[in-house]
């Protein structure tokens, strides 16, 4: 991305009011390379927060014509003790911060977006996630059981690539859990976010997709 365009990206989520971990510097360039080298169709979200990556994704989607759909349950004591840790306060608020940046997405990119308040696992159970998906973007659950069930949705599902956020010491039930699945799986490219050193680990799912 040039620098106007990262510009032009942060003033959209200024407008639009979204939050959270996920940033222009630390995120867009890889969504923008995983998304053009896939072109989607569908993108399935686990983990919306306070939006950044929705909103970043269906911007850098916009000429696909792409939709996505997000996951999230919106733990109030999780998220709150999180936003702490990490020295951001003003966006405590809960499901009442959150949800208010699902009505924003919603309101900005109409039917390309599609909420679902629930846990994946519950999500998956009721049938909700119902298309066909080109691209799961796995930043929900970071701990091992949690980590395990996005695996096996995106493996029953046969969504053909996964890009896992976090893929670092810090949380590594990413790890672990991609570990016990890998020979599934066709690792692409591990990127290190610029911000904070951290990787995301973009794969491709061997039953679907054939690496030569």
């Amino acid at each position: 991305m040039t620098p106007e365009q990262k510009i032009e990206l942060q003033n959209t989520i200024d407008r639009v009011k979204t939050g959270g971990c996920s940033s222009v510097e630390s995120h867009s360039v890889i969504f923008e390379e995983c998304i053009n080298f896939i072109k989607p169709k569908n993108i399935l979200e686990i983990g919306f927060f306070c939006g950044n990556s929705s909103l970043m994704m269906l911007e850098l989607s916009k000429k696909y014509n792409s939709k996505l759909t997000s996951v999230d349950p919106f733990l109030d004591n999780v998220t709150n003790d999180y936003l702490n840790s990490v020295g951001h306060p003003e966006e405590i608020g809960g499901d009442s911060v959150q949800l208010a940046a699902v009505e924003s997405v919603r309101a900005n990119y109409g039917n390309r977006f599609k909420f679902i308040h629930k846990r994946s696992l519950a999500a998956s159970i009721d049938g909700d996630l119902n298309e066909k998906y080109d691209l799961m973007f796995c930043d929900g659950d970071h701990w091992r059981p949690g980590i395990d069930i996005d695996i096996q949705i995106a493996l029953a599902l046969k969504i053909p690539y996964i890009l896992f956020d976090d893929f670092n010491k810090e949380f590594d039930g990413v790890r672990q859990a991609f570990a016990q699945v890998q020979n599934r799986f066709a690792a692409l490219k591990l990127y290190t976010k610029e911000h904070d050193g951290s990787d995301c680990l973009f794969v491709a799912n061997l039953d679907v997709i054939k690496i030569q």
